[in-house]
């Protein structure tokens, strides 16, 4: 996998591509952990370049999700491709997450 972290304005965008599975989830909860920053005003994971996440990967999601809402940060995940939308659904993240968001412009919106 491969994460390319950048600023845009007050968010913090971590451009994520390949798979997170179980061998690369700690590249990705060590990049966040590492470079965690209170004064963000929003984390962004974009996945539009993301093939596969597994179980692994999930739970990585869901810890640097903690550990950004801990600090009252929003945090979000944008642009799912179809197969990795779907096993965020099955895994029941459809009711924590919005799953339809799109990052732009600097900017998360709901995808059209």
């Amino acid at each position: 996998m491969k994460i390319e972290r950048k600023q845009h304005g007050d968010s913090i965008v971590y451009h994520l591509s390949g798979s997170l599975d179980a061998v690369t989830a700690s590249d990705l909860e060590e990049a966040f952990n590492s470079q965690f920053e209170s004064e963000t005003k929003q984390y962004v994971l974009d996945m539009k370049s993301l093939k596969y996440i597994s179980s692994a990967g999930l739970r990585t999601v869901l810890s640097c999700r903690n550990r950004a809402e801990s600090d009252n940060i929003p945090f979000n995940i944008c642009d799912l491709s179809k197969t990795v939308k779907k096993v965020f659904t099955i895994a029941g993240f459809s009711s924590i997450m919005d799953l339809d968001l799109t990052f732009t412009k600097g900017s998360v919106s709901k995808q059209s």
